[in-house]
């Protein structure tokens, strides 16, 4: 073990990424798509299907501990109306823009509530809570009157520091994501023998219907599904270890992912899950600042901590 005099460690893994803001506007536009997608959600479904329909359901809600942060749990069945318009009236002021700090927090209770007591969600909706918990953290480093303004933060605030933690944590989750996504697949035989794209479109649930049916019908019968098949597996795959890509690969992915899930709401009919993918896109391919997360580590009592960086085992 030998001791370093010169900072290097997290200084010099900074001085290698990217420098700028935690605030970048895909953070206003990452807010935006999320919140866009829960209030069609909420607009364009009757409440009796978005929160009573089950088999073998008989109560509106089933609240317990595990549901402690649903606001519809904590107003009763006789308000789920109210929360619901009240909700939609948070969103629209999230999709506004302004003041952040205070509408971030709102958005996660939105975004949590649904997730935990509506009955007619999919994976979206729980992509959505995670998203809007870890953004609600880099809201508080957020001094602006509205998220599209430019941003100018302290890069020494601790409230910086904890943004760039959760701007980090937001990539980690979504590369599991589509991980996930990826290796799950390798499991199922027709997903790895290339016919299962063949299946999915001639499902009676998210089937291709109409002039999708006949564009992609020879396709599908053809060798060509194989291609089909293992693209989506591939995209996957790229994206789950997208932070190993430089910026112009990154952007190439987000083109392609923006694709991707704009003919899985075509094709599927799953909008409001497309849209919240594809705020977590943004979130993954974007810039992830560490400036300020360096210049904060390196000074104040984190100071302290730094002989840390002068270890070298050998």
């Amino acid at each position: 073990m030998q001791i370093l005099e010169k900072n290097t460690g997290m200084s010099r893994i900074g001085s290698r990424l990217q420098n700028g803001q935690p605030l970048l506007p895909t953070f206003a536009v990452a807010r935006t798509l999320i919140a866009l997608s829960t209030l069609l959600t909420l607009i364009l479904t009757d409440t009796h299907d978005l929160f009573r329909i089950g088999s073998g359901i008989t109560e509106t809600l089933s609240c317990s501990a595990y549901t402690f942060l649903s606001a519809y749990c904590w107003f009763g069945e006789d308000s789920i109306h109210l929360v619901k318009y009240a909700s939609v009236l948070v969103l629209l002021a999230v999709i506004s823009g302004y003041f952040p700090r205070i509408t971030a927090v709102l958005h996660f209770l939105v975004s949590m509530s649904l997730f935990l007591s509506a009955r007619t969600v999919d994976g979206g909706e729980q992509v959505a809570a995670i998203l809007t918990f870890l953004l609600a953290i880099i809201a508080f480093a957020d001094p602006r009157r509205n998220h599209w303004q430019k941003a100018e933060s302290d890069t020494s605030s601790i409230l910086v520091f904890n943004a760039n933690i959760a701007s980090f944590l937001i990539k980690a989750q979504v590369s599991v994501i589509y991980f996930q996504a990826a290796t799950a697949k390798f499991k199922v035989e027709e997903w790895v023998n290339g016919t299962a794209m063949y299946y999915w479109m001639n499902s009676p649930y998210f089937g291709a219907t109409g002039l999708f049916k006949t564009v992609v019908d020879p396709l599908l019968t053809s060798g060509f599904v194989t291609v089909i098949t293992w693209l989506p597996l591939i995209l996957e795959m790229a994206l789950a270890f997208s932070f190993l890509m430089d910026l112009r690969v990154k952007r190439i992915l987000l083109v392609l992912g923006i694709t991707f899930h704009l003919m899985i709401a075509m094709l599927m009919g799953i909008g409001s899950f497309s849209i919240i993918m594809t705020a977590a896109l943004i979130l993954l391919l974007s810039p992830l600042d560490v400036k300020s997360f360096t210049e904060f580590y390196s000074s104040g009592i984190w100071a302290k901590l730094r002989i840390l960086d002068r270890i070298r085992f050998t």
